[in-house]
């Protein structure tokens, strides 16, 4: 059987062809990685910090602030370099309708249903975009979180004896650094729940976990999974090619 990364509707009916959808370029997963790769050692390092460790640091506290660069340079570079696929996102992300509130009340798309025993048919929860209600969700509350993690990062650096590299140097007070920490800890702490969540059901949840190679793999997903989990988005892709081959 040969195997085609294609989205046209008329290559699934004919034999011998298994269909893949193409789901994200290589750009969104290069920034993808540095943004997984900077958030987990930012959350390392944090908590080495936080609980007070005196072993290397000064080094943890170094590393801290450059994965923090990381974290926000990474997705400033692929706005300005991909700025439609960014757009894109965004509009999916912040667009919800009836199959929204039918994901929730799957509940939370049918994820709920080993534990809450409902053994309910897999076509009751609502066809989905590219991205589900809780990719939605979850992808928003991280862009927030990193933004304020970002914001609050920068302004604690450049308040230190030091300040940013020597360049930028602010002195706050007492009252606002207090402001700054406990609003970088608490934002730090909802922002790693999401990703545990979001990671767990993309990389571990055996239903889902095919998500983790259509981002850090080859980005391309198989076209009965995606036509069960994204069908409203794969239905979109379909109606394209259709109106391609048309004019």
């Amino acid at each position: 059987m040969s195997e085609m990364e294609i989205t046209n509707p008329a290559a699934k009916q004919e034999s011998g062809v298994e269909v893949k959808i193409f789901k994200h370029r290589v750009a969104s997963r290069i920034m993808h990685g540095f943004v997984a790769v900077s958030f987990c050692t930012l959350l390392i390092t944090g908590i080495l910090l936080v609980a007070g460790v005196d072993f290397a640091r000064g080094a943890s506290a170094f590393l801290h602030c450059i994965m923090g660069f990381v974290l926000i340079a990474a997705p400033i570079v692929y706005i300005i370099g991909c700025y439609k696929n960014f757009a894109r996102f965004m509009d999916t992300c912040t667009h919800y309708d009836k199959d929204d509130w039918g994901w929730v009340k799957a509940p939370m798309g049918g994820y709920l249903d080993p534990y809450l025993f409902r053994n309910q048919p897999p076509h009751y929860v609502p066809p989905q975009d590219k991205y589900n209600t809780g990719q939605k969700g979850a992808g928003i509350c991280l862009i927030l979180g990193c933004v304020v993690l970002g914001a609050t990062g920068f302004l604690m650096w450049a308040n230190t004896p030091e300040g940013i590299f020597g360049i930028i140097n602010l002195e706050l007070g007492a009252g606002m650094t207090w402001f700054l920490w406990r609003l970088h800890l608490v934002t730090a702490v909802c922002t790693a729940a999401v990703f545990a969540v979001h990671f767990f059901l993309g990389a571990i949840y055996p239903v889902t976990n095919v998500e983790f190679g259509t981002m850090f793999g080859n980005g391309i997903a198989d076209y009965a999974y995606t036509k069960k989990k994204h069908g409203k988005w794969l239905n979109t892709l379909e109606v394209r090619e259709e109106k391609e081959v048309q004019d």
